[in-house]
């Protein structure tokens, strides 16, 4: 199955970003595929875009997003067909289509709009990591 997504052919600006068609894979055991409803663009994917990470060209942009679950991989549970979802990490998500691992998965509640989950998923996990494991946060009294 083809779909859409944005291709970084070679390292550069922003004008090496190409629309064109790529194949989407089925998912696989323990993975789902989604519908992308709306992609975030974070700092990673510039590094990646410009060449400062050792990723070669071509490749799909984006690690995170937001969307409706198309499809089940063999084993998962826990998430459902049509079920609104957002992730991070899950590498080509630039695109109308993506297999990523439903461990990725997160559900999105109804109240939240899809692009709203989209761009808060690395920001929320990056929160939660300074907050939790580099400096855990405490109640301060003042004096």
């Amino acid at each position: 199955m083809a779909t859409q997504a944005i291709v970084v052919g070679e390292c550069g600006g922003p004008e090496v970003l190409e629309l064109t068609e790529v194949e989407v894979r089925e998912p696989g055991p323990g993975e789902i595929r989604v519908a992308v409803e709306a992609a975030g663009v974070n700092f990673k994917d510039i590094c990646r875009r410009t060449g400062v990470s050792a990723e070669m060209p071509p490749f799909v942009l984006c690690l995170e997003g937001a969307g409706t679950v198309e499809m089940l991989g063999e084993g998962v549970t826990g998430l459902a067909v049509g079920q609104r979802v957002a992730w991070v990490d899950a590498p080509g998500s630039y695109a109308g289509k993506v297999a990523l691992h439903a461990e990725r998965a997160v559900p999105v509640p109804v109240a939240v709009p899809t692009d709203v989950a989209a761009a808060a998923s690395a920001q929320g996990v990056t929160a939660h990591f300074l907050t939790c494991c580099t400096y855990p946060v405490s109640r301060v009294t003042r004096c």
